[in-house]
């Protein structure tokens, strides 16, 4: 993977992760720098792993269709198909949260 790529599927991962962890952090002001730093870190790298497996997981998906049709490229990210994902991470991620996240990996 570029790295481009990589720092667009970061970002989108950061961006996925603070939404998450935004509504915890509103709930209960006492939780410490640390403990949040540490759930948006790891947020960050499960979101970016799902973001970044998701084309080998749908080209895998998509190979158990009994009318599957083989072809022969791999699959994988470019700067261009990660780029309008981070833009709707950045836009949604207060407000849609999991409802977005599934929309957007089930589309």
């Amino acid at each position: 993977m570029p790295s481009v790529v990589v720092a667009l599927v970061l970002l989108a991962g950061l961006s996925e992760a603070a939404g998450r962890i935004l509504p915890l952090v509103a709930r209960r002001p006492r939780v410490s720098p640390p403990v949040v730093a540490g759930l948006l870190l790891t947020g960050t790298a499960v979101e970016s792993a799902v973001i970044a497996l998701w084309p080998l997981t749908a080209f895998t998906l998509a190979e158990l269709l009994p009318y599957a049709t083989a072809s022969g490229a791999a699959p994988g990210w470019t700067a261009g198909q990660v780029a309008p994902m981070l833009l709707g991470a950045v836009i949604a991620f207060p407000l849609l949260g999991p409802a977005l996240h599934l929309m957007l990996l089930t589309g």
